[in-house]
């Protein structure tokens, strides 16, 4: 059976979670525009042409960029946007995509700490 536009997007953030060297968790993001024509990804990760591993082992704070973090800097800021996130996102990600333009996010699993979800749900972001 072909997979939907929502679930193709989804496993995209899961296939692009695996380039991801975060030894706790590897987490993907893909952002699309509202017709799912246009996209761009993320995954947490070190520092473009640095050394892409962990530099602490605290959780939340490993030295990576998160993965919504990554995506949102590749998208442009002017256009409603979609998220699909293997986790949904932590605090500091949650804002960023509501100040990027996210107005829908869709997610396979919950993260540990469930306050970025309050963040969308204040800002108005279907979840």
């Amino acid at each position: 059976m072909r997979p939907g536009k929502i679930e193709t997007m989804l496993q995209i953030a899961e296939v692009v979670a695996q380039r991801s060297t975060c030894t706790r968790l590897q987490v993907g993001a893909v952002l699309t525009d509202l017709r799912m024509e246009q996209l761009w990804y993320g995954y947490n990760g070190g520092a473009k042409g640095g050394v892409n591993a962990c530099k602490r082992g605290d959780e939340g704070n490993c030295g990576c960029l998160h993965a919504e973090l990554n995506a949102v800097i590749k998208a442009p800021g002017d256009i409603e946007k979609m998220a699909f996130l293997t986790h949904s996102p932590c605090e500091m990600c949650a804002t960023a995509l509501v100040n990027a333009h996210v107005i829908e996010v869709k997610y396979r699993e919950e993260y540990r700490n469930p306050l970025g979800l309050l963040v969308l749900s204040e800002a108005g972001v279907r979840v």
